[in-house]
């Protein structure tokens, strides 16, 4: 049996930003959905709120997100800062979820926006420009994520925040990531703190200080 998928029609341009917006979210609600039926693992609905208000406040222009899966964290994310004209550069493995990823972003004309680039992560990184990003979020090979982090943190602008999910959850999986990350707090390059956004889970916030130095 053929499961279903979203319908790929191309959107028109719309002129309201608040219709533009609500078309976003209310296709990221479908790709959720359809994710759930090919048991594709999303970010919670409340980590997504959570995304949302703090990108509403910090209001970045360029962001990274490690782990693009079927878009829809990509999604959630740049409708929250629309208005702010916000790029997003998602990486992945060329798999059936990241291929499905980059036509959602065909069929809602997004690819202005967000910009996907398959391969290995710890590969693709080291190959993107340097302070480059004010806002990054982790959410990938749980294994990998302490050198995530630390690939990723060349890239950030001076102050940039970094989210990395499922540290709760799955922290047990992260092998060396609270040690780095004590680390640098202890050497006051970042600031950290564990927030609670489910039950059973939660994210790590980052916050680069200013005088930080990769």
């Amino acid at each position: 049996m053929t499961n279903p998928a979203p319908p790929l029609q191309i959107y028109p341009p719309l002129q309201s930003q608040l219709a533009r917006v609500n078309q976003i979210l209310s296709y990221a609600s479908h790709v959720r959905q359809i994710g759930s039926v090919w048991n594709v693992p999303h970010i919670s609905c409340n980590t997504a709120h959570f995304l949302q208000q703090l990108l509403q406040g910090i209001k970045p222009q360029r962001i990274l997100e490690v782990g693009t899966a079927t878009g829809y964290s990509a999604l959630q994310m740049l409708a929250a800062c629309w208005d702010d004209n916000t790029e997003i550069t998602s990486l992945d493995f060329n798999t059936p979820s990241s291929q499905r990823a980059a036509l959602h972003v065909s069929a809602l004309g997004l690819e202005n926006r967000i910009n996907i680039i398959y391969g290995n992560a710890l590969q693709t990184l080291p190959t993107l420009a340097v302070a480059n990003y004010d806002f990054v979020f982790i959410d990938a090979e749980k294994k990998h994520s302490q050198q995530f982090l630390q690939l990723c943190l060349p890239l950030c602008t001076t102050g940039a925040t970094i989210v990395i999910d499922d540290v709760i959850k799955f922290g047990y999986k992260m092998t060396g990531l609270q040690d780095y990350v004590d680390r640098l707090v202890a050497q006051r390059q970042l600031t950290a703190e564990l927030v609670s956004t489910d039950h059973d889970d939660g994210i790590m916030l980052l916050t680069l200080c200013p005088q930080a130095n990769w």
